[in-house]
C-alpha cells in the first residue's frame, strides 16, 4: 500500500527532483548557545520560536553560536531565514568555519523570508556556526540552511513547494473570493415594487439592522454625570468643554457651541468625525462645519469618537473592533451608542429644542450619522458627506478602510438603499465628491435613487436628495454648505434646502487649551478605555456560556446542540464538496510529493503537498499539518519527518490567508465580517475539506495538527466536524478572554465574529471528546500560558472527556518536548 494511495488518485508524469538529493542541514537558531532573546510573539517561524538580538538602538556585540556537524565535504550555499519590517533596520551576517559572509535582510518589507548569505567550501565533520548582529535595530533570525544544492533559490520557493512563484491568481485569492461573495449577496436586494412589499421587507431589514448592532434590545443609558471643564465667549457664539460618560468611567470629551442673540430653546445638531485621528473633533473641516452650524443659530454639539483626538489613547485603538466581534459588538455599535449618548446630552441642555436635532458627519461620520438616524427616531434630520455608497459599489471598490465600516453579515441582510428607507420619512442628504476612490459615486447615485423610490412611494420622495461636488474624498467646503442648507430648511424652517454659502473660518492653534476638555491633557483616574469596555464584555459573555455536562447522554446533546449553534453562528455549513487536483507528482530519495490544488469553495482553491515515504510501509493514516509559517515549512520540520518514518503521510496546508495565500490580512478579515462568514470558520472549513479529501484516496483515519496560532483553525474545523479523527496543537490559544488588548495579541482572523455566544476554546475542545485531543504549551499574545492559568481553563475539556469516558485522551500541557510528544500523537496510529 505504500504508493497506492497517492498514485490512485491521478496518474501524471513522474519528476525526479534534485534538493534532497542534496545535504540539508537546518539549524534552528532558538537551538544556538547564546544570549539572545527567545521569543514566539511574530507568528510565521520555523519551529519552535525565533531569537532577537535585543540590542536597539545599538549593535549587538553578542553572537548566538553552535557547532554543526557536516556529513560531506564540499561546496554549501548558506540560507539564512529571518524577519524584516519597514523602518526595521534587522540586518544580520552568518559566519561558517571562521568565514564572514555578506549580511541579509536589510529589507524592509514586513515579513519573514529566506535570503542566501553566500557559498562556502566546507570539509566534513564539525565547523562553527555563528549568528552576528549587523544593524542598530531589533535582529529577528529563525533558522539557517546549508545545502549542497547551489542552484536552490529559496527566496522564491522551488517548484516543489511554491505554487504561485509570480503572483497569486483570483482562483486561489481569498481576498477575491470574499469579495465576490459578498458581491454575489448585495446583487441579491432590489427595490421593493410597491409599498405592501416595502412594508413587509422593512420589519426584516430593521432586525437584521438592530441585530448587526447589537442593538436588540437597546443599550440602557447610564447616567451621563456631565461637567462642564471651561467656557470660551467668542464672536456670536460661545463654547463650552464638556466631559460626560457615555458607559460608566466611560468617558466623552465634547464641545457644545451655543449661538448669541437666537431665540431659546433653539434646534441643534450633532457633528460626527471621520477618521481624523490626532485632532478629532477639532480637525480643520469639522471645526469648520461646527463652526458653520453655530453661525446659522444652531446649538451644535461635536464629540470626540472613541480612539480620536482626546481620546487618541492607548487602549481605544480601531483595531479593538475585532475583539469587539467575539461578543457580536463592533466599533459601529459604539459609533452609534455615543452619538445615541451625545444626542441625550443635548436633550438635557435648556437651550434646545428636542424636536429639532439633527446629525451630520462626514466619512466615518458620515457612516455613524447613516447608522445611527434609524436607530435613534428622535432626530429630525440627517446628512451624511462621502460616505453614502451601495455596499456592492463600496466591496467592488476594495471595501475597507477601518473595520469601523464593517457590521457581522452586513452583505448578506441588505443594501444601503434598504438602510437609508429605513428613515423615511425623515429628511436625509447625502453628500459626495465625484472623484471618491473610496465609495465610488455611481454606488451613491444608485442608493439614493432606490432609496428616493421607497421614500416617494409614501409621497415623500423630497425629503431625501444627493448633493455632488468636484474633489476627492473629504467634507469639502461645497459639501458642508449643502448640510447648513438643508439643516435650515428641515430643522429652521428656512429656505428651500439650497447650500448656504460659508465664510472663511478664522486662524488659531486648534489644540489650544480653549477647545479641549481635559484640561489637565489626561483622563479621570477611573477612565475605563476601549479595551477594558470589550474585555468587560468578553466575560459577561463567558459567564453566560452554560456548562459542559460530565454524564454521557447530556453530553451529546450538548454536543449536538452547540455543534449546530456554532455553525449557524459561524455562517453556515457549505454545501460544497470537496475535489482536488493533482498537479505533479515528484520522487525524492527519501519520500513522495504530489501538488495538490484543493477546491474547497467551487471558485476557490487551496494549495497543499501531500508526502508519503518511500521506504516504509504506509499505514492508512494521514496528518493534515498547518503551522504559522505556511506549508513550506513541513519541508524543513522533524515532526513531519517523524510521521512519514512511522509510515503516515503528511497533507501540509496553506489554509486561506495564510502561506502562499496570504493578502491583505486586515481586508480580507473585515470582508469575511461582512459576508457573515468569519475568516476563521473559512479556514476550518479548508481543513474539513482536506479531510474530506483525504478519505477519498483512501484514508481511514485522517488527524490535523496546527503548529502555532494556526492550532485555533484546526481545533475549530476538529469541533465542527467528525471527519477529523484526531486533534492536536502547540503553541495556540487556550481562551479568548487574553486576546483582547491593545494592540491586538493575536492575528485577526482569531476574532470570529459571535463565537463567545457560543463557545470558548475550552468548549470548543469539548465538541472533540472523545476522539483524541492534545494540546501542547498553549499560549496568548505568543507567550507561553502559565500553568496555573492553563488549570483554570481546562475544566470543561475534563468534563467533556469524563462524560465520553475517554480520560487521558483529552490531554492539555506544557512541555519542554512537545516535538517528541507530537510525533507520538495520536498513540496507536
Amino acid at each position: 500500500m505504500r504508493n497506492a494511495i497517492l498514485l490512485a488518485c491521478l496518474c501524471s508524469a513522474v519528476i525526479s527532483c534534485s534538493p534532497d538529493e542534496h545535504e540539508q542541514i537546518v539549524v534552528q537558531v532558538e537551538d544556538l548557545a547564546g544570549p539572545w532573546r527567545h521569543q514566539t510573539n511574530i507568528f510565521g517561524y520555523l519551529a519552535g520560536g525565533f531569537c532577537t538580538s535585543n540590542a536597539n538602538p545599538d549593535t549587538a556585540t553578542t553572537v548566538m553560536q553552535a557547532e554543526v556537524q557536516i556529513p560531506a565535504a564540499g561546496d554549501y550555499a548558506i540560507w539564512m531565514r529571518a524577519y524584516t519590517s519597514p523602518g526595521g533596520k534587522r540586518a544580520l551576517q552568518v559566519e561558517v568555519d571562521g568565514k564572514l559572509l555578506p549580511p541579509t535582510h536589510a529589507g524592509n518589507l514586513r515579513r519573514w523570508s529566506w535570503e542566501k548569505a553566500g557559498e562556502v567550501e566546507l570539509p566534513l565533520g564539525a565547523v562553527q556556526l555563528v549568528i552576528h548582529d549587523a544593524d542598530d535595530g531589533f535582529e529577528t533570525a529563525d533558522a539557517v540552511l546549508l545545502t549542497g544544492d547551489l542552484r536552490l533559490d529559496l527566496s522564491r520557493g522551488d517548484k516543489l513547494w511554491s505554487f504561485y512563484p509570480d503572483s497569486l491568481p483570483a482562483r486561489a485569492d481569498p481576498l477575491r473570493f470574499n469579495i465576490d461573495a459578498c458581491l454575489a449577496q448585495s446583487r441579491r436586494f432590489l427595490p421593493p415594487v410597491d409599498e405592501e412589499h416595502w412594508q413587509n421587507r422593512r420589519g426584516q431589514v430593521e432586525a437584521a439592522l438592530r441585530s448587526a448592532l447589537d442593538f436588540t434590545p437597546t443599550p440602557v443609558r447610564t447616567p451621563l454625570a456631565a461637567v462642564v471643564t471651561g467656557r470660551t465667549q467668542h464672536d456670536g457664539y460661545r463654547v463650552e468643554n464638556i466631559v460626560y460618560q457615555s458607559l460608566p468611567r466611560f468617558y466623552v470629551s465634547a464641545n457644545l457651541w451655543i449661538p448669541d442673540g437666537v431665540d431659546l430653546p433653539a434646534p441643534a445638531v450633532i457633528v460626527t468625525m471621520g477618521h481624523a485621528m490626532r485632532e478629532g473633533k477639532n480637525y480643520g473641516a469639522y471645526r469648520a462645519a461646527q463652526l458653520g452650524f453655530v453661525r446659522r443659530g444652531f446649538v451644535v454639539l461635536g464629540y470626540d469618537p472613541i480612539g480620536q483626538g482626546e481620546r487618541h489613547r492607548w487602549g481605544y485603538t480601531h483595531q479593538l473592533g475585532y475583539a469587539a466581534l467575539l461578543c457580536g459588538r463592533s466599533n459601529l455599535h459604539y459609533m452609534v451608542l455615543e452619538s445615541v449618548r451625545a444626542l441625550d446630552y443635548l436633550v438635557s441642555r435648556t437651550e434646545v429644542d428636542p424636536e429639532r436635532i439633527g446629525i451630520a458627519g462626514n466619512s466615518g461620520g458620515g457612516l455613524n450619522a447613516m447608522y445611527t438616524m434609524p436607530m435613534e427616531p428622535r432626530l429630525a434630520a440627517a446628512g451624511a458627506f462621502s460616505s453614502v455608497c451601495s455596499l456592492e459599489d463600496w466591496i467592488r471598490a476594495g471595501g475597507y478602510h477601518c473595520i469601523c465600516s464593517h457590521l457581522p453579515g452586513l452583505a448578506s441582510a441588505m443594501e444601503e438603499f434598504e438602510l437609508i428607507a429605513l428613515n423615511r420619512p425623515r429628511p436625509f442628504l447625502a453628500g459626495h465628491c465625484l472623484e471618491d476612490a473610496i465609495f465610488p459615486v455611481s454606488g451613491t447615485r444608485q442608493t439614493v435613487a432606490r432609496a428616493r423610490g421607497i421614500y416617494a412611494l409614501s409621497h415623500a420622495g423630497g425629503q431625501i436628495r444627493l448633493a455632488e461636488v468636484p474633489g476627492k474624498h473629504g467634507w469639502r467646503p461645497p459639501l458642508r454648505e449643502a448640510g447648513y442648507g438643508w439643516m435650515m430648511r428641515h430643522l429652521q424652517g428656512q429656505g428651500d434646502g439650497s447650500p448656504s454659502p460659508e465664510a472663511a473660518m478664522p486662524a488659531g492653534d486648534l489644540q489650544a487649551p480653549e477647545w479641549l476638555s481635559f484640561k489637565s491633557g489626561s483622563m479621570p483616574e477611573d477612565a475605563l478605555t476601549y479595551a477594558d469596555l470589550v474585555a468587560a464584555r468578553v466575560e459577561q459573555c463567558l459567564a453566560r456560556l452554560p456548562a459542559v455536562p460530565e454524564e454521557a447522554e447530556p453530553l451529546r446533546a450538548w454536543q449536538e446542540r452547540t455543534r449546530r449553534l456554532l455553525w449557524e453562528t459561524l455562517g453556515g455549513r457549505p454545501a460544497h464538496q470537496p475535489t482536488g487536483q493533482l498537479l505533479a507528482r515528484f520522487e525524492l530519495p527519501r519520500m513522495e510529493l504530489g501538488r495538490i490544488a484543493l477546491h474547497t469553495e467551487p471558485s476557490l482553491e487551496i494549495p497543499g503537498v501531500l508526502m508519503t515515504s518511500r521506504h516504509v510501509e504506509a499505514t492508512g493514516t494521514a496528518m493534515i499539518y498547518l503551522d504559522d509559517g505556511g506549508k513550506e515549512v513541513a519541508r524543513f520540520s522533524p515532526l513531519v519527518r517523524s510521521w512519514l518514518d512511522e509510515g503516515r503521510a503528511v497533507f501540509a496546508l496553506d489554509v486561506r490567508g495564510l502561506g502562499e495565500t496570504t493578502v491583505m490580512p486586515d481586508q480580507i478579515a473585515a470582508d469575511a465580517v461582512l459576508l457573515g462568514r468569519p475568516l476563521l470558520a473559512q479556514q476550518a472549513w479548508d481543513i474539513i475539506c482536506a479531510a474530506k479529501y483525504l478519505r477519498t484516496l483512501g484514508f481511514r483515519q485522517v488527524g490535523v495538527v496546527g503548529n502555532g496560532r494556526v492550532g485555533l483553525i484546526a481545533l475549530t474545523a476538529a469541533a465542527l466536524s467528525a471527519e477529523i479523527d484526531a486533534v492536536a496543537t502547540r503553541g495556540s490559544i487556550l481562551g479568548f478572554r487574553r486576546t483582547v488588548a491593545d494592540p491586538l495579541p493575536e492575528p485577526l482572523w482569531t476574532y470570529a465574529s459571535n463565537i463567545l455566544r457560543v463557545a470558548d476554546v475550552p468548549h470548543l475542545a469539548a465538541l472533540v471528546a472523545p476522539r483524541p485531543l492534545l494540546m501542547v504549551n498553549p499560549t496568548v499574545g505568543g507567550r507561553p500560558l502559565a500553568a496555573r492559568r492553563i488549570d483554570q481553563q481546562i475544566e470543561p475539556i475534563l468534563r467533556a472527556y469524563r462524560g465520553a469516558a475517554a480520560e487521558g485522551r483529552g490531554t492539555v500541557l506544557s512541555s519542554d518536548d512537545a516535538a517528541t510528544i507530537l510525533s507520538a500523537f495520536p498513540s496507536g496510529w
